[in-house]
């Protein structure tokens, strides 16, 4: 049954998404339903905003940037975060290669990374996450 319900939230939190272009356009929100909460925001990272601590656009290899995002409303018990990539910038002249995972996720927020390797330069990422629990 929980699973019923949480399904059940899931796809009117995508609906609301699909037809809400606020929801699209800000950069954190939330929704509670009697059995789950969401939250999400959109987020953008690259060398222009965050400098030298950007290196994915640099050398060859593995390369990563972290960063830590707190949740504006603290769960009962880590959530699940589900992140995706809706956008990149990045060199032309070689193959994109870009991961995107949640990492380090606690009731109070969570860790987004990314990383790359080889030969790929990225100079700007975009993305959003939600987050949905209890």
């Amino acid at each position: 049954m929980k699973k019923i319900a949480w399904l059940l939230s899931l796809i009117l939190c995508v609906a609301t998404l699909m037809i809400c272009p606020p929801a699209q356009a800000a950069q954190e929100w939330e929704m509670i339903s009697p059995y789950l909460r969401f939250q999400g925001g959109n987020l953008y990272y690259g060398a222009y905003e965050n400098g030298q601590t950007w290196t994915l656009n640099q050398g060859t290899g593995e390369r990563k940037y972290t960063s830590h995002i707190d949740f504006k409303d603290s769960y009962v018990i880590p959530p699940n975060v589900i992140i995706s990539l809706t956008g990149i910038d990045g060199d032309n002249t070689a193959n994109s290669r870009i991961n995107v995972v949640p990492t380090n996720v606690t009731e109070a927020g969570f860790d987004i990374e990314y990383k790359t390797w080889a030969n790929t330069k990225i100079t700007s990422l975009w993305s959003s996450w939600t987050a949905l629990g209890e």
